[in-house]
């Protein structure tokens, strides 16, 4: 039975095991996910496979919730999103909203991952603050917010689906559709500075 949560606080330092599923190139074998317990993130078109997972605990990601307003796993809403940079210096409220079960939260939306941010916004770092402010940092690719939200459910070692940013390219794995309309060399780069920042130890299949 799907659990549906509501709040940063149910899911903080939960699940030391945390799937992360995206839909680039992979070898991964998606039969298997019939046979899926563990906690799964999923981000954009893999929401598809979702309904063949009999785990309790499955989430959705994404940037682009006009496309994603209706999937069955519980959304991690960014319902409000703020920019803390002067280039972007925006603050805008979504105009869309799922229909299905949702964790609402703010985000610090950035273009790029670096250093300098999480040292000027080090409670970022800070699973009890972040939960408190209801607030997360995500970047450009949505694959960011999934590692971040990783990292909150307390799992330095999520295992990454069509993810692996050695392989990123603007083909994604023709079992999902879709293509990259976004910089691939980019996201590359955030995902791997976001994962060292982090201290995780992703694995990538």
């Amino acid at each position: 039975m799907l659990l549906l949560y509501k709040s940063l606080y149910a899911i903080k330092n939960s699940f030391p095991k945390v799937w992360i599923f995206g839909s680039g190139p992979t070898e991964y074998k998606y039969q298997d996910l019939r046979e899926f317990r563990d906690p799964i993130i999923f981000i954009n078109d893999t929401h598809l496979m979702a309904d063949d997972c009999p785990s309790d605990h499955k989430f959705f990601v994404t940037h682009h919730l006009s496309k994603y307003q209706r999937v069955s796993p519980v959304t991690i809403f960014l319902r409000k999103a703020t920019s803390l940079t002067t280039e972007w210096n925006i603050s805008a409220e979504s105009r869309y909203f799922p229909v299905n079960a949702c964790i609402a939260i703010s985000v610090f939306l950035e273009d790029e991952v670096t250093e300098e941010f999480f040292q000027q916004h080090a409670w970022l770092l800070n699973r009890d603050i972040v939960a408190e402010k209801n607030t997360i940092a995500s970047f450009s690719g949505s694959v960011t917010t999934a590692l971040y939200i990783s990292w909150f459910m307390g799992c330095l070692e999520p295992t990454l689906v069509g993810c692996n940013p050695e392989s990123l390219t603007d083909n994604h794995d023709p079992r999902i559709g879709g293509a990259m309309i976004y910089d691939p060399a980019k996201i590359r780069r955030n995902q791997i500075l976001l994962t060292q920042i982090l201290g995780l130890k992703p694995i990538y299949l």
